[in-house]
């Protein structure tokens, strides 16, 4: 998947979930999409994060 595909399909899967985008969150899922994650665990991923900040 090309990352602007994966880009658009996180940015999907973050708004259904009642979390805004924002273009700030590029670099972060960047990482996700160099690291294999797929769209539908982005949710998951952030959730994640902001437990550890």
């Amino acid at each position: 998947m090309e990352f602007e595909d994966f880009l658009d399909a996180a940015a999907n899967e973050l708004e259904a979930a009642g979390i805004a985008y924002t273009p700030q969150l590029n670099t972060w899922l960047e990482t996700l999409w160099l690291r294999g994650v797929v769209p539908h665990r982005v949710v998951q991923e952030y959730s994640h994060r902001e437990v550890q900040q």
